[in-house]
């Protein structure tokens, strides 16, 4: 079963965050994993009101299918879109350009920036 979660190796995650240049401590790494295998995740922040998508990173996408691939990034962009909820977001929006063309497809608009969408794209309320 896949399971995507907060990263608890507090080593791994400053690693990532720093590759990243990010030393804001709201970021955080959400680690997808099935069993003992980690398969990718997303880093995001929390500014104010607004969840950023950081990275996307699947490991060994090049050995995948497209669908296969579109399904890990869906899910990782699903993920990261709870996790800032829970935490009072009520926007998602990218901090470059990278995936404008993944997101476009699931309702983000874009510009030559970055992609952004209202948190209700992805997260349904009842």
């Amino acid at each position: 079963m896949i399971e995507i979660l907060p990263l608890k190796d507090q080593e791994k995650e400053n690693k990532i965050l720093a590759s990243l240049n990010e030393t804001n401590k709201t970021a955080k790494v959400l680690m997808m994993a099935e069993g003992d295998a980690d398969l990718g995740y997303v880093a995001v922040k929390l500014m104010g009101d607004t969840l950023i998508y950081l990275e996307f990173k699947i490991y060994n996408s090049e050995n995948m299918m497209p669908f296969e691939k579109e399904f890990y990034l869906d899910t990782l962009m699903r993920s990261g879109a709870s996790y800032g909820e829970n935490y009072g977001a009520d926007k998602l929006e990218t901090a470059n350009n990278l995936y404008n063309d993944f997101l476009k497809k699931k309702g983000f608009k874009t510009d030559i920036f970055h992609a952004f969408a209202p948190m209700l794209l992805i997260v349904h309320y009842e």
